[in-house]
């Protein structure tokens, strides 16, 4: 912001020193003589009066309007030609300086404003300032910032990424300076750009949350308010609004934090630098988070992993158990992408720019969610190739993972340490068989009519740390049902429910699971086979 406020003012100050030199070559032209206080001396010159030239002299330049009228009608009416040139010269360079001293009287308490506390600690309060000075620069910067060529008006990601590429690298630190959000919501450009640009946002957007917060915690109404005459008690309504209001700021502000902390992260375990792609606290009501681990410009691979149901700003970096939070996911996928490609450069993506359904039950079963997000997904990965483009020449290998909602069966071979039986060598594909089959009467017991994903049950190597050899295996298959309404959905896990038991299943666990919203959740072990089942 400094380097875009001194460039503004030397834009100013050129504008006024080109209007100097131009008065100035002027005067010389015309054998006039510039003093030092800005007074042009002329010599003498015209017609000759009682045998004497008309003599020589100086004037001094004016910029008031009545005051110039005046020094026309001299000039009128002197004798000395070189009076009036003289006069000209003068108020042109009088008004440059008038110019160049408004420039200088706009822009010292601007940049006296971004001069930091004496302190070292970079507080809420001072990134509530700088977004504040940021303001008062832009509006100053006109004339600077004008004259830099703008972005394309509803450009696609290649126009954009040519934009962006005949910039000098002050113009480009002045968008990214005084258009931080436009420049890191900008597909196309490249990661660093809106990286720096983005993390600006996020600062500056914490900062102003968390005052907020604290302004919000000085003004608690009361808890309760008396109801009829018996002094009854309940939870006032303004209350109520109150801790929505402050739950929703500590929501947003919680995952902010996460994503500071994931910068923080940077270096731990071999974990790449992170590039801030994408962010909006309110963006499409779920909040926009785009994180990356490792540069998408320059890597041989790069996957992009698009969170499921109920994902927000504010559960974007939360663990569901042994299930890892969003943003850790993503950085499972780094590391274990690496070690897949040894030598190639990777990175990988943690993709929230859309309304995820917020319910399994009642939203996640419509493709409106899906149609909505579909477009924005799209100029993203074309923003991605551009700049992948441009950096590289060519537009890099990209996968994208989506999060399904499923029915989950596993059987597991281990020794029977920790286990209340003793398990039974069965070959892997009988366990493969057998899963199929109680997966295919699960689907039975649900009794709703609904279209349900394809793949099969599958067997892998078990990740248990005993199992030196890979020798043990376990068989899994996850599938999804949709096209399916709430209300369906809703009977069918009711079915399931009711007919495990009579099917030779125990189930241990049925209802509300630990999201957000509480979803319904079956959990169930099969008592011949133990084959376990999870479907939510």
């Amino acid at each position: 912001m400094l380097s875009t406020a001194l460039n503004a003012l030397a834009a100013d100050l050129q504008a006024a020193k080109s209007k100097l030199d131009a008065a100035v070559a002027d005067a010389e032209g015309e054998k006039l003589t510039v003093e030092t206080n800005g007074s042009v001396t002329y010599p003498e010159g015209g017609d000759k009066y009682q045998g004497k030239t008309p003599p020589g002299g100086t004037v001094s330049g004016v910029t008031d309007p009545t005051a110039k009228a005046l020094h026309r009608q001299a000039a009128h009416i002197h004798p000395n030609p070189y009076f009036a040139r003289a006069l000209a010269c003068a108020d042109r360079i009088t008004a440059a300086l008038e110019e160049a001293t408004k420039a200088d009287e706009k822009w010292a308490p601007k940049l006296r404003k971004l001069k930091a506390d004496d302190d070292l600690t970079v507080s809420a309060a001072d990134w509530v300032d700088a977004k504040k000075d940021t303001g008062g620069v832009r509006d100053g910067a006109e004339r600077y910032l004008d004259a830099i060529k703008a972005p394309p008006k509803h450009g696609d990601p290649e126009d954009n990424a040519e934009w962006w590429k005949h910039l000098s690298a002050d113009e480009r630190d002045a968008y990214i300076s005084m258009h931080p959000a436009s420049i890191g919501a900008m597909n196309g450009l490249p990661a660093d750009a809106r990286d720096e640009a983005n993390r600006t946002v996020l600062a500056e957007t914490r900062g102003q949350y968390e005052v907020r917060l604290a302004a919000l915690n000085k003004s608690e109404p009361p808890e309760f308010e008396n109801v009829g005459a018996r002094g009854d008690m309940k939870y006032s309504q303004k209350w109520l609004d109150w801790r929505d209001k402050k739950e929703r700021l500590e929501g947003k502000i919680k995952g902010m934090q996460a994503i500071q902390g994931r910068f923080d992260r940077t270096g731990q375990g071999g974990l790449p630098e992170a590039y801030l792609l994408g962010f909006d606290p309110d963006g499409e009501g779920n909040g926009r988070v785009i994180l990356a681990n490792g540069n998408p410009d320059t890597a041989d691979h790069t996957a992009l992993y698009v969170p499921g149901t109920t994902t927000d700003l504010s559960t974007i970096a939360e663990d569901d158990g042994d299930t890892p939070s969003d943003l850790k996911h993503s950085e499972r996928l780094w590391r274990e992408s690496g070690r897949l490609t040894p030598g190639q450069k990777v990175s990988t993506i943690t993709w929230l720019d859309d309304d995820a359904p917020d319910n399994v039950l009642t939203d996640a079963p419509s493709d409106t969610y899906a149609e909505r997000g579909a477009p924005r997904l799209h100029q993203y990965l074309e923003g991605n190739r551009a700049a992948h483009t441009y950096a590289t020449g060519d537009t890099g290998h990209t996968t994208v993972l989506g999060h399904l909602l499923r029915v989950g069966f596993s059987t597991v071979k281990s020794d029977s340490s920790g286990l209340d039986y003793e398990p039974e060598k069965r070959d892997s594909q009988q366990g493969v068989r057998e899963v199929g089959t109680l997966s295919s009467r699960v689907l039975e017991m649900l009794n709703i009519k609904g279209k349900s994903t394809e793949p099969g049950p599958t067997a892998a190597p078990c990740d248990a740390s005993h199992d030196t050899s890979r020798t043990h295996q376990s068989v899994r298959r996850p599938w999804s049902l949709y096209g399916v309404g709430s209300d369906a959905l809703e009977k069918g896990m009711k079915n399931l429910h009711n007919a495990l038991p009579n099917q030779g299943w125990k189930v241990t666990k049925y209802g509300k699971d630990s999201s957000r919203n509480h979803n319904l959740e079956i959990m169930a072990v099969h008592v011949k086979t133990h084959t376990q089942l999870e479907a939510t």
